[in-house]
């Protein structure tokens, strides 16, 4: 049998960080985040001070865009829970509390809703602390705009990132929402495109463009959203058993340092690694410079520290910008790595890809499709994929540029699909 599916869709992307609300035992209502592997107790207070009684509680992840799954949570309906995927609902008590339950370690929104209030805050798990969680409610502000749609597009779908709304624009792009959370938000356009055959679904995610606006208790905020060719391509392949959401491994959002990772570079060459605030968060930052013309090269990196079968790996996943003079070309490779000492029986070496970048973040996905093939002088220590897909020590980001000067490139969410081992 044979289903197909297909919608365009744009998506408004909430900016986490944007309202991060405090913890009870803070005067603050905005500003920080908080960390925890164990049920959260929260609290969900009114604009007047009064408890929220009955409020729904939204949990997703911070990828979460809505219509983009066949997998739909129905917005009227508080029956369904996945703690492990990142989805939960919940209603607060006649006091306004409600109990979240333990998650998986990632990033996450928790959305507040009352009748004519509204809030949302940013949750990170990480480590096992209990937290209680104070989300003060406000008004609701509103959103409206008009998408520029590409020829062959009758209409496209906004909603937002991280939280469950979706609207669908008339027939000129025209859209709005009359009931939103205060906070920094980001416009992204997409399109979606599923197909199902023998119990397996095939799901490609297209990214059009961006903008960011800032939804405050004024008046309705305008925006108009200029679409461009697909910047974005995430296929993920599924089954009804078996989601490969399970087998997600982040292996850095870099929320904390760079500790985890180390630099590299070649003679010509310096490399210096940092975090910086970016994208309202913090991000991983390499500066780097080569004063020739050969084939220098810079790099951070990173070790898992054992020998791990990427063999079932689905795609690898990566932010990235870069920056360098005027008309310089600027690239990264993504490599997984096998580093190996004199008594290992494995050759040292990588399988490459190399993917060009601009001055505005991207995401990256790497598929095994994408490495470089393996060539007789194994150029830049390449054996292929297929040589050292199962027994992989470590992935490495090469930022790379012709022109002698300096350069730099920021990376951010460092994520891997489809290895059962990582996530163990």
């Amino acid at each position: 049998m044979n289903y197909r599916v297909w919608k365009s869709f744009f998506v408004v992307v909430s900016a986490i960080s944007a309202l991060f609300l405090a913890c009870t035992n803070s005067d603050e209502t905005a500003g920080s985040s908080f960390e925890t592997e164990n049920s959260i107790a929260l609290t969900a207070t009114l604009s007047s001070g009064k408890p929220a009684p009955y409020a729904r509680v939204l949990v997703r992840k911070k990828e979460f865009l809505a219509q983009s799954s066949l997998n739909e949570i129905d917005d009227e309906k508080i029956a369904v829970d996945n703690p492990s995927a990142g989805v939960y609902n919940v209603v607060t008590d006649s006091i306004g509390m409600a109990y979240l339950p333990q998650m998986n370690a990632g990033e996450y929104v928790v959305e507040v809703r009352s009748e004519k209030e509204k809030a949302f805050a940013s949750l990170v798990v990480k480590d096992s602390i209990f937290d209680s969680l104070s989300i003060p409610l406000s008004k609701t502000t509103s959103l409206k705009g008009q998408i520029t749609l590409q020829e062959g597009m009758e209409y496209v779908t906004v909603g937002i990132y991280g939280l469950d709304y979706a609207v669908q624009t008339d027939s000129l792009g025209y859209f709005e929402f009359d009931s939103l959370p205060q906070g920094a938000i980001e416009v992204v356009g997409f399109t979606f495109e599923a197909h199902m055959q023998g119990g397996n679904i095939t799901q490609n995610l297209q990214i059009h463009g961006k903008t960011a606006v800032d939804l405050n208790s004024s008046d309705k905020a305008e925006v108009l959203i200029q679409t461009k060719a697909p910047v974005v391509k995430d296929t993920t392949v599924v089954t009804q058993e078996d989601s490969l959401l399970n087998y997600r491994y982040l292996v850095d959002d870099f929320s904390d340092s760079t500790y985890r990772w180390y630099t590299s570079a070649s003679m010509h060459a310096t490399a210096t690694l940092t975090t910086v605030k970016d994208r309202e968060e913090l991000v991983a930052h390499l500066k780097c410079s080569k004063d020739s013309l050969y084939s220098e090269w810079t790099m951070m990196g990173y070790s898992f520290g054992d020998f791990y079968d990427f063999s079932e790996l689905d795609s690898m996943v990566v932010w990235v910008k870069g920056k360098g003079d005027a008309g310089d070309s600027l690239w990264v490779s993504l490599s997984l790595e096998v580093r190996v000492d004199s008594t290992s029986e494995y050759k040292e070496g990588k399988a490459w890809a190399h993917i060009g970048v601009t001055d505005q973040w991207e995401r990256l996905v790497l598929t095994p499709d994408m490495f470089v093939p393996v060539d007789s002088n194994n150029t830049g220590g390449n054996l292929g994929f297929d040589a050292i897909k199962d027994h992989v020590t470590g992935i490495g980001i090469f930022a790379g540029k012709t022109e002698v000067g300096n350069y730099e490139i920021w990376v951010d969410d460092v994520e891997i699909y489809g290895i059962k081992e990582l996530v163990q």
